[in-house]
This record gives C-alpha cells, sequence and structure tokens, in this order.
C-alpha cells in the first residue's frame, strides 16, 4: 500500500501543471493591451502637448511651485500606472494577471535570493554608468536638465521625486514583464531548447527595457539600453526566480535609489 503523504507534492505539482496548461489568454485583448500600453509610451515619452505639460520645467518649478504644481506632477504618473494596470486587466482579467504575475505556489522570496538581486542591480548600474562615460565623443548625448536632477536637493524634494519614480518603476516593470511571463508559456517556447529561450529573454529585456526606458532623458535608444539593459536583466532574473512583480518592483526601486544617493554623495 503505498504512503498518501508521500504522493501529495507530486498531486499538487501535477494539478498545478494542468491549471496553468487551462489557462487561456485571450490574444485579441492582449493585443489591444501591448497596443495600449506601446500608446501610453508615445504620449509620455515622445514631444507632444501632453508630455510637454508633464514634464515641467525645473528652474521654474523651484522658483515659483505651488502645492498644484506637486499634485499635478506626481498625478500625472499616477494616471500613467493606473492605465497600465487597467489595460492589463482588461487584456488578462484580474485573476488571471494575478496568477501570471505572482504565484504564491511558485513564489520564492528567500534571502540569499533577494541579496544577489540587489547586488545584481549594483553592480549592473555601476556598469552602465561606467560605459556612458566610456562612449566616444561622437555617441554622446545631450542630456537635458530635469526635474529628477533636483532629488538631492533637500530632504522634500528628496521623497516627492523618489515617490514619482516609484509609480514609474511599477509602470515599467508591468510593460517590460508581462509578455515576457505570457511569452513563456506559448507552446512555441516550451519547443525551444533552454539556451535558445535564454538568449531569446536577453534579448527581449535589452531591446524592449531600453526602448521603454528611452525618454526625454535619455534621448537616444542607445542611451536607455546603456543605461538600463543589465539592470532590466536582472529584474528578469529575480522575477523568473520569485514569481512576484511587487516584490521585484520594490526591491528595483529601492536598489537604485541608493545607487542614486551613493552616486551623489560621491
Amino acid at each position: 500500500m503505498s504512503d498518501s503523504k508521500g504522493a501529495t507534492p507530486t498531486d499538487a505539482a501535477s494539478k498545478q501543471a494542468k491549471r496553468e496548461k487551462d489557462i487561456r489568454y485571450p490574444a485579441s485583448r492582449i493585443a489591444t493591451m501591448v497596443c495600449g500600453w506601446w500608446l501610453l509610451y508615445l504620449l509620455a515619452n515622445t514631444n507632444n502637448p501632453l508630455a510637454q505639460m508633464a514634464n515641467i520645467d525645473p528652474t521654474l518649478f523651484v522658483v515659483d511651485a505651488e502645492p498644484f504644481d506637486y499634485f499635478f506632477y506626481i498625478g500625472s504618473r499616477a494616471l500613467f500606472l493606473i492605465a497600465c494596470i487597467a489595460l492589463l486587466w482588461h487584456g488578462l482579467g484580474r485573476d488571471k494577471s494575478r496568477q501570471l504575475l505572482q504565484n504564491p505556489q511558485d513564489s520564492s522570496q528567500k534571502m540569499h535570493h533577494i541579496i544577489f538581486f540587489v547586488c545584481q542591480l549594483f553592480v549592473a548600474k555601476l556598469i552602465e554608468k561606467a560605459a556612458i562615460l566610456l562612449l566616444p565623443s561622437n555617441l554622446l548625448w545631450d542630456l537635458p536638465y530635469v526635474l529628477e536632477d533636483l532629488q538631492y536637493d533637500s530632504v522634500s524634494m528628496g521623497i516627492f521625486i523618489s515617490a514619482t519614480k516609484l509609480l514609474a518603476t511599477c509602470a515599467q516593470q508591468i510593460m517590460i514583464l508581462t509578455p515576457l511571463a505570457l511569452a513563456a508559456r506559448l507552446p512555441i517556447t516550451k519547443k525551444l531548447g533552454s539556451q535558445q529561450r535564454v538568449a531569446a529573454a536577453i534579448a527581449y529585456l535589452f531591446i524592449v527595457g531600453g526602448v521603454l526606458c528611452s525618454s526625454p532623458t535619455t534621448t537616444t535608444l542607445l542611451g536607455g539600453i546603456l543605461s538600463n539593459g543589465l539592470s532590466e536583466l536582472a529584474c528578469g532574473w529575480y522575477f523568473w526566480r520569485s514569481h512576484n512583480l511587487k516584490l521585484t518592483v520594490l526591491l528595483s526601486w529601492c536598489a537604485s535609489e541608493a545607487f542614486g544617493f551613493f552616486i551623489a554623495m560621491i
């Protein structure tokens, strides 16, 4: 007679695999979701009236900013995040979104994974900083003076800018990691070898991460890739290990803010 306790883990794993196999993601809604995200990116990061309204001149902001200006600046970032989440729920549904981006049965917040992830981010950002500084002069781009440059001028400005960066990081990681998680469940992806899947994921994180991080503060796709490509690889690795988007976003934001403070103090 077999031991029922010994069969329990296998049964649970098989049931989980069956549930994942039975899940169907509607292609038309996913296409709408991705196109909506791309439109949001274009509205926020290209030269258009809406982006010009959201990107406040830092000099004028410091001189005569009123409470409404602070509310408008952080509110535009919050609205962007809300629109990202609304498109996510439209494309996948609320329950499927949670299962895709935060699977409690696969979640593994082991301390050594967290420490390794934070160390990865610090090393990645150091390499990205060095890569930008070592670029030939003909490949350098002129970075405009933006409000984020004033983050360490005062405690209140630091808290304000840090909060807006948290909203931006959350929206960015939703748009980058959701398609990656969906692609991992495609039948054609499962037919690829492990090395091919890893190579495709690395290329995706570099290219898509670079595109989504290209903004008026980086001005070029090359700038976005060099200033964020390796960091996105680290985020992709930790999300793959933990299946926890919230923790990936939180750790990424904390590490980025700590690194920025470290560089500012040097």
